[in-house]
């Protein structure tokens, strides 16, 4: 099985994209980013020749022989899933808020997981840092534990609001010149 090009060519790109995931845990990176995209194409498009090597192939040999590659591909695909969901929730947690803000050369996205702790992406267009902490809800206010979040909320509250088109969202409480509101687009609090 390892000796069929298609197997050589999943195992490398496996191990090339694995790399880039954990490459990307703490900061996003616009270079890294590409370069992975690039990876899933090359993976598609491994996984595609070896269904016309199935197709094509005329040899002699047991069935279960001949599809071993494409097996082996759809396994590595299901992992990548698996990885994609570990790394986007950190390990596994489950995620009681989602919400951010996107603008053109800025994006904000943030969640809350149900063990009190917080992930928060703060991106430009070419990439951005990820935070992590701890933080509490009391009522209506939220209060991160991450003191390199104080260059965007420095008291680190945030207000529960809710617009007039029933949008829900978190404001800060600082008086600053521009008030960022990060809207939330899934709230599982109330979910059992």
């Amino acid at each position: 099985m390892f000796k069929r090009r298609e197997t050589i060519l999943f195992l490398i790109l496996a191990f090339g994209i694995t790399t880039l995931n954990f490459l990307e845990l703490n900061q996003l990176d616009f270079i890294i980013g590409i370069s992975r995209i690039f990876l899933y194409l090359v993976f598609f498009c491994t996984l595609l020749y070896a269904v016309y090597r199935l197709i094509k192939d005329k040899r002699q040999i047991p069935f279960f022989q001949k599809t071993t590659p494409l097996l082996f591909g759809f396994i590595l695909t299901a992992f990548f899933f698996l990885l994609s969901y570990l790394i986007d929730t950190d390990g596994g947690k489950k995620r009681v808020i989602i919400g951010g803000a996107n603008h053109d050369p800025s994006f904000m996205h943030f969640q809350l997981f149900s063990d009190q702790t917080f992930k928060f992406l703060n991106s430009g267009p070419f990439g951005g840092y990820y935070y992590r902490g701890t933080y509490t809800i009391e009522n209506d206010t939220l209060r991160l534990n991450n003191d390199k979040l104080k260059y965007l909320y420095p008291t680190l509250t945030l207000i529960y609001k809710q617009a007039e088109d029933k949008e829900k969202y978190f404001e800060s409480v600082d008086t600053l010149k521009f008030k960022e509101r990060l809207y939330i687009y899934i709230d599982n609090r109330n979910v059992k």
